[in-house]
């Protein structure tokens, strides 16, 4: 087999594979042998299986080991048809180009069109822009690499990511010898050239699964997540995907379009590294509403120790709430459905109802049928949390600290949650977020919260 390279394409050949049967040759015929010259004639090939002396004629296309053409992405070429008719025509060779250039213009022969190809045996993660304006490719990392995927098509940056390529024939999943940590996964159809699903998953020691959605061929892309240590990693936006000067206008429009603050305390991370921040991302203070989803996230971590559920009764761990609220559940006050109003809790200003300055004590008159209205206020975001932390038998701060904040790397020293003092013994920490008794906190430690709930709970593969 020889091999000829050109600046924009690799050509193999020659290459026979079989003889290619047309539609009327019969089906059971004898399978081609490796081909060797004929010792009676040198300038023929023969059938090592059968002698037969074989007359090579076929046919070439640019697009027949990787798609090319005036679209971006190319078109899917269709190797199957293209074969069938190289069969009716009794052709049995064909030369095989793969393009090493990611694009090509075709003014030099008269047609004047921008043609792309794809795919290409290296992922785009850059860093930097290539000329054709998308992430460059990272030819130092990405290996062939057979053993790591079932498939036995991969390519491999060991610990980082993965591209896998799963063969329609080749069963329902993949099972892919990823280091262990947290991954974010997607599936491709590359005939249809869409993202079909994606996700995170948590590799351990052994062989991960992923089941395949797609019903013909597929590819799979594993990224590993990058997570925080002691501070975020500092990366470029470009390195990241990102278009810097775009990032650079789009913080220009907040900066005009936002408070006093502007964006001083803004943070961008991006991939789990941070790609852009203000001046004052360090700085403590209130965070008012923000509170609300701290006290949610309280809720959700009572449901997984399985001492509460949606449809537990607030009667049923409040005695007050028996009288006027006795089918209010956790759902009703963690979807504003309750019909809670607390004694005090009159029109006031721009607030319909409230804030009571006794958010604890129940009014005997609510203010509708629980799961009828919804009302966004914050005596029953209180009142919540008060019920949330007599299920939990402790303060809301000391479970978000010792479940969530500690685990992910919250400065102990940076964050606080503001409290209403004791109630019959226990200290309540604000559920909503008004009258001071909310959650303060830097947008540098925030931020591990948010990348925390955008990797579906999972941290470092915990």
């Amino acid at each position: 087999m020889g091999i000829h390279r050109s600046n924009c394409a690799i050509m193999a050949g020659i290459l026979l594979l079989v003889s290619l049967p047309t539609a009327a040759q019969d089906k059971q015929r004898p399978p081609m042998g490796p081909l060797v010259v004929c010792p009676q004639n040198p300038r023929y090939f023969q059938n090592s299986a059968t002698g037969d002396v074989v007359y090579l004629t076929g046919s070439h296309t640019w697009a027949n080991l990787a798609n090319f053409g005036p679209s971006d992405p190319p078109a899917p070429f269709d190797s199957q048809a293209y074969i069938h008719w190289m069969g009716g025509l009794g052709h049995n060779f064909m030369r095989l180009w793969t393009w090493e250039l990611v694009c090509w213009d075709t003014k030099a022969n008269g047609e004047g069109k921008r043609h792309t190809s794809a795919p290409h045996p290296y992922v785009r993660t850059g860093p930097g822009m290539a000329l054709d304006g998308k992430l460059k490719f990272d030819l130092t990392k990405s290996l062939p690499s057979p053993d790591v995927a079932s498939s036995k098509y991969c390519l491999a940056d060991p610990g980082s990511q993965y591209l896998v390529f799963k063969p329609a024939d080749a069963g329902d999943s993949v099972e892919v010898k990823a280091e262990p940590g947290t991954y974010r996964y997607e599936w491709f159809d590359p005939v249809g050239g869409s993202q079909v699903s994606c996700g995170t998953s948590c590799v351990g020691e052994k062989e991960a699964r992923f089941p395949c959605p797609v019903q013909g061929d597929a590819v799979l892309f594993l990224d590993r997540i990058v997570f925080p240590a002691a501070d975020w990693r500092r990366s470029s936006p470009e390195s990241q995907g990102l278009d810097s000067s775009q990032l650079e206008a789009a913080a220009d429009y907040l900066r005009q379009n936002s408070g006093s603050d502007g964006v001083n305390q803004l943070v961008i991370v991006r991939n789990g590294r941070m790609v852009w921040k203000g001046a004052e991302i360090d700085k403590v203070h209130g965070v008012w509403s923000m509170t609300k989803s701290f006290t949610s996230t309280v809720l959700g971590l009572l449901i997984d120790d399985g001492k509460a559920t949606l449809d537990t009764l607030a009667r049923d761990h409040l005695p007050a709430m028996a009288a006027a609220y006795p089918d209010v559940t956790l759902r009703h006050l963690t979807t504003m459905t309750s019909g809670y109003r607390a004694i005090r809790d009159e029109p006031r200003g721009s607030y319909r109802h409230g804030p009571s300055p006794a958010p604890f004590d129940p009014c005997s008159a609510p203010l509708f049928a629980p799961g009828s209205q919804y009302a966004y206020w914050d005596s029953a975001m209180n009142q919540f949390g008060h019920i949330l932390t007599r299920i939990a038998d402790e303060p809301m701060k000391d479970l978000f600290k010792r479940r969530i904040a500690d685990p992910i790397g919250m400065d102990p020293s940076e964050w606080n949650w503001g409290d209403f003092g004791k109630i019959d013994g226990m200290t309540i920490n604000g559920g909503s977020g008004n009258s001071n008794k909310h959650i303060f906190i830097p947008a540098r430690q925030i931020a591990r919260l948010g990348y925390l709930f955008l990797n579906r709970g999972n941290w470092n593969g915990r």
